[in-house]
């Protein structure tokens, strides 16, 4: 059974295979119904399209948290996520997109996503609102998967315990500041132990340099 946390492990590793397997296996329907709940509570609009559950890309970039809409774009094109851009809707529902999602009407290259997008990106966004979508995500996990089928076995626990160390040491190896603490703010999410550097240590370089002294 794969989660959320095998997700980002995956992100985490870079290994867009691993993605790539999750993803293959989201359950369309359960994925839809997640989709519209999680629209509804975070406040963005959704439409149904060849049997999935669709929203504006450039839309949902705030919620997730990215500044600009490159940033979902990037990830989108590196895990080859699902898209559509508005001009494959048939004319009616073309219509009805512009409306819900507030479109100039000539606007004919706006791109949709589906609810791979919003796990993916969800799972790499930074920020308050980002943080706060990731733990609705994990929380509702709790009670029940989301949006994704199959019975997989999981990992060994000695598979574990090596990605545990391979991970520790490549986030050692890191460039100590922001990027370094998001690494390992989800390396302890995974598993589930402190880091054992202080991470107050980790920001050093943006402390005021004490003044010359003659």
């Amino acid at each position: 059974m794969k989660n959320l946390a095998s997700l980002e492990l995956a992100i985490l590793k870079d290994d867009s295979e691993s993605v790539a397997d999750y993803v293959s296996e989201i359950d369309r329907k359960t994925a839809n119904g997640m989709m519209k709940e999680v629209g509804g509570k975070f406040g963005f609009k959704t439409i149904d399209f060849q049997g999935r559950t669709w929203t504006h890309r450039a839309m949902i970039g705030q919620i997730l948290g990215y500044n600009t809409e490159s940033g979902i774009r990037f990830l989108t094109e590196k895990y080859q996520l699902m898209t559509s851009e508005i001009g494959c809707f048939a004319v009616e529902l073309r219509n009805r997109a512009r409306e819900i999602f507030n479109l100039s009407p000539k606007d004919g290259h706006a791109v949709f996503v589906t609810w791979d997008t919003i796990l993916v990106c969800g799972m790499c966004g930074r920020g308050e609102k980002a943080d706060r979508i990731k733990m609705y995500l994990l929380e509702a996990e709790r009670a029940f998967r989301i949006g994704v089928g199959g019975e997989k076995e999981e990992s060994t626990r000695l598979k574990a315990i090596k990605d545990e160390i391979m991970l520790i040491d490549r986030v050692g190896k890191m460039k100590d500041g922001y990027y370094k603490l998001a690494a390992i703010e989800a390396l302890e999410r995974l598993s589930g132990k402190p880091y054992d550097k202080p991470k107050q240590d980790l920001l050093n370089f943006l402390a005021p340099k004490p003044a010359a002294t003659e």
